[in-house]
């Protein structure tokens, strides 16, 4: 029987490219790259070059680039690390009612911490409303999080020419991110 496999959201087969370069660390150099001994600064000296591939290859700082286990982890860090680094009184974080469970758990956890989370509807095709979400700024925002495409609803949820305004100096359109100097308003997605 011929099956199809139809949750590339949540994980996909390894490229064959990808599995190839990978093959010597899954076998003879492997290691702990915290570790100082021969096998952990080999490792060590493979995740830096890979750190700056990735870093050119999307014109970052190799600094900026951090390697996670998967996607819960890294949605617990960014959402975290953004909340607790805004503590100094902004602590008010906006999402939708429908994103992920490691989104919607840490929002869960970060309330009993002392945020305020704004949980925002969407309509009949998964779309959050911008107006919405502008409606949900207040004095004290820290971030926001709000997938753009999910396994659930299967479209994406911003029209192109989306843009949000979420506070100032930064705006949310659902092409990238970018910190706006000019705009007196939101961060870019």
């Amino acid at each position: 029987m011929n099956t199809i496999y139809l949750d590339h959201s949540a994980t996909t087969p390894v490229d064959p490219e990808v599995l190839g370069a990978m093959m010597r660390y899954f076998g003879n150099h492997f290691g702990n790259p915290s570790s100082i001994h021969g096998f952990g600064r080999g490792a060590k000296k493979a995740i830096e070059a890979a750190r700056g591939q990735v870093a050119a290859l999307i014109g970052a700082d190799p600094a900026e680039i951090v390697f996670t286990g998967g996607g819960t982890e890294a949605d617990n860090m960014a959402l975290m690390g953004v909340a607790f680094a805004e503590m100094s009184g902004k602590n008010h974080i906006i999402t939708s009612a429908i994103e992920h469970h490691a989104i919607l758990n840490t929002c869960k956890y970060l309330e009993t911490r002392g945020f305020k989370v704004t949980y925002l509807p969407v309509d009949a095709q998964g779309v959050v409303n911008p107006e919405d979400v502008q409606k949900a700024i207040i004095k004290h925002f820290s971030s926001a999080s709000c997938t753009q495409t999910t396994r659930s609803v299967p479209l994406s949820r911003f029209r192109r020419s989306d843009t949000w305004p979420i506070s100032r100096g930064f705006s949310c359109t659902r092409t990238r991110c970018r910190r706006s100097e000019k705009s007196p308003s939101g961060w870019t997605i």
